[in-house]
């Protein structure tokens, strides 16, 4: 027999041991089926010198790569935006300077026609499967506050997207 216990939380169980981080770790970024691109902004909060911020700081750098999976040839990301699309890009961001916008890009094949054997199948029109893929990023630098573990935090950007097929 089961104890009526299984499943409750024990004794002095339920605070967490040490600080709860309040930064995100995971981004998911879904894609409409007509969107192209989605966006996550980079930046570095407060210049030096301003009120509670330190004289001098190391660089704020990111770095986003792209996680090989079956999917990865239908996205790539580019910063800032108008730059070339890539599977990897690398960069920094200046204190109390704009963010950098990162594009995370969904490139599905051209030719979505659905013929087989010279027979077209538009009847099967909008059938396919959502895919995903993973991006980690690396976000390195910057003003450590007090205590804080590390100047480099990794992140996983996670993007969805419909891809028309069969």
């Amino acid at each position: 027999q089961d104890s009526a216990f299984t499943g409750h939380l024990p004794l002095g169980g339920s605070a967490p041991e040490g600080p709860r981080s309040s930064q995100l770790k995971k981004f998911p970024l879904v894609f409409s089926k007509e969107d192209r691109k989605q966006c996550l902004l980079v930046g570095a909060c407060a210049a030096p010198g301003t009120p509670r911020a330190p004289i001098t700081t190391s660089a704020a750098m990111y770095d986003f790569q792209i996680e090989p999976s079956e999917f990865a040839q239908y996205f790539t990301v580019e910063a800032p935006e108008g730059s070339n699309a890539l599977k990897q890009v690398k960069g920094s961001v200046q204190p109390g300077k704009p963010p950098i916008k990162v594009v995370f890009r969904f490139n599905p094949p051209p030719d979505t026609s659905l013929s087989c054997c010279g027979v077209q199948l538009d009847m099967l029109g909008g059938i396919g499967q959502w895919i995903t893929c993973r991006f980690k990023g690396v976000l390195s630098g910057g003003y450590v506050p007090p205590g804080a573990p590390s100047a480099t935090q990794e992140i996983s950007v996670e993007l969805k997207a419909y891809l028309q097929q069969i």
